[in-house]
């Protein structure tokens, strides 16, 4: 029996939104279907985690988690850019995709800008830190509003 191709996405058919994450969490290894569940994204766009999944597509760039490194997990770069490349003709039928944190907007090829800022002419593409929350960014309680904010305005 022949294995399937991995898909493109994991989500509703006609989903308007599309998360892309670096790598499935340690816990969900070999599920990538699961890909971004409970992240907290569901609940900083005021969703239950079963809306999250009925409205939201999501992808990670890696099919596996990569291993710990010192600070953080290891990355494929070159995988992940590969990845990125499969999913790029794809992306103009989402209103808004949003890649999770700069491991993922540099797989993407695009420069470093400001958080929730679009990165296309059209403003459907943002860059979102990364939900594990290891970054410092997310100490600040006005970031954390600012995250709520950009989440309730993308899924809400």
């Amino acid at each position: 029996m022949r294995a399937r191709p991995r898909r493109l996405w994991y989500g509703p058919k006609g989903a308007a939104v599309l998360v892309v994450g670096e790598a499935p969490a340690r816990r969900i290894a070999g599920r990538p279907e699961l890909a971004l569940v409970g992240t907290g994204l569901e609940e900083l766009g005021g969703l239950s985690l079963l809306e999250w999944l009925l409205r939201v597509a999501r992808v990670n760039l890696l099919d596996r988690w990569p291993g710990a490194a010192p600070k953080g997990d290891l990355f494929d770069a070159p995988a992940a850019r590969a990845h990125a490349e499969r999913l790029r003709p794809a992306l103009p039928r989402f209103r808004r995709v949003v890649l999770l944190g700069r491991r993922v907007e540099s797989a993407f090829g695009l420069e470093r800008g400001e958080w929730f800022e679009a990165r296309d002419p059209e403003g459907r593409v943002a860059v979102a830190p990364h939900p594990s929350r290891v970054s410092h960014w997310w100490n600040e309680g006005a970031n954390y509003l600012a995250a709520r904010a950009f989440w309730t305005g993308v899924v809400g």
